[in-house]
């Protein structure tokens, strides 16, 4: 295939998935907030939004003032983490609100369908159950990877998204790249695959993001609550194809961003502060090893599995009463006893050195 016909078909490509979105959110006009009608200036004068004049309190800057739907200094520092154009992002109130977007942008309530690999986040289902849409279940196989046959079985017109969580919650596990990508190809111009990189910083594997390039269905996830730290500043944000951006962009809130979010995000994306935080999770990564091989040894714990992510997941001889007693010591573990395939098992984060020593401690 020459250079041109790539083009071409990717243009096509490009465009089928535009036409997979629900035909109400594709054919409407987004609305068009008073900040979106006009670039960023520092010297503008702003009387179109009925904003106060006054600052909240002394030493308040810029709170009287609604933020961009996409702030471009925000963007860029984005774009600069992730090497990716613009045009590929949008930033979103973590990546639960990314999950959310897609799902209303894509999805026809009472008729469509997405597929979940259980046992995985469950934010997916959610999402798609408060849009009365249907998630269809096609478990992981026995070491957690993805069943191509079983979602390719599930798949059907109507199916619009299968979410891949990788490194998985709450497995730990990374799923194998090629079987994404066959997913991929095999649902190509059909559905989107959107895979939640929410814990890759912490992987041995790269993310998917170069992927975009050649596969117009795939969506790529990623947040700065983990590896950067910032759960409370709930900050996300969705790599895609232009087409799909635009369509998240008209779901998405006109001012989803407060500017404190935008400002400290600023200052925890800067060069300096990434090297520290990327020292900072070398040091969590061996606390993992550290810890992993620590309770291995104790008596109850019967699996330690492998993790790519910044928890371990354990299978336990009495996982209900090992976490009521933890409960009891002051110590807040994660029960996953209830998902599928994981009988027995439990969630560990790891925390500081401190809280690994008291939780090891507990549990011998």
């Amino acid at each position: 295939m020459t250079a041109q016909e790539l083009e071409n078909s990717g243009k096509a490509e490009q465009a089928g998935m535009a036409q997979r979105a629900r035909p109400e959110i594709r054919d409407m006009k987004g609305y068009a907030s008073a900040r979106s009608l006009v670039a960023e200036s520092g010297s503008t004068i702003f009387l179109d939004a009925n904003e106060c004049a006054f600052e909240p309190f002394i030493g308040a800057e810029g709170l009287a003032r609604y933020p961009m739907q996409q702030p471009q200094a925000l963007v860029q520092a984005f774009c600069t983490w992730l090497d990716i154009s613009s045009r590929n992002l949008t930033l979103t109130r973590g990546a639960d609100e990314a999950i959310d977007c897609l799902v209303r942008a894509f999805c026809v309530p009472g008729s469509d369908n997405i597929i979940i690999c259980p046992p995985t986040f469950a934010m997916y289902a959610q999402s798609a159950a408060i849009q009365g849409i249907e998630a269809r279940a096609a478990p992981l196989d026995s070491s957690f990877d993805l069943n191509i046959n079983k979602i390719t079985e599930h798949a059907d017109k109507n199916t619009k998204i299968v979410f891949v969580c990788s490194p998985n919650n709450p497995t730990g596990n990374l799923m194998s790249e090629d079987r994404i990508i066959d997913l991929c190809n095999r649902l190509a111009g059909r559905a989107l695959v959107v895979v939640d990189e929410t814990y890759i910083d912490y992987a041995t594997a790269d993310s998917l993001i170069a992927g975009l390039e050649s596969h117009a269905n795939l969506v790529i996830l990623r947040t700065l609550s983990k590896s950067h730290a910032a759960a409370g500043l709930r900050l996300g944000a969705a790599v895609a194809r232009q087409d799909v951006s635009e369509l998240m962009a008209k779901v998405l809130a006109p001012y989803p961003l407060p500017q404190p979010v935008i400002s400290t995000a600023l200052t925890i994306m800067t060069p300096a502060n990434q090297q520290r935080l990327a020292e900072k999770r070398a040091d969590m990564l061996q606390r993992r090893k550290e810890f992993a091989g620590a309770i291995a040894a104790i008596d109850g714990v019967e699996t330690v599995f492998p993790s790519d992510a910044n928890y371990l997941l354990v299978r336990v001889s009495d996982a209900d009463g090992l976490c009521a007693a933890a409960r009891k010591a002051g110590i807040i573990l994660r029960n996953q006893s209830h998902q599928p395939g994981l009988a027995g098992c439990i969630r560990i984060s790891i925390g500081s050195a401190d809280d690994m020593a008291r939780v090891l401690a507990f549990m011998r």
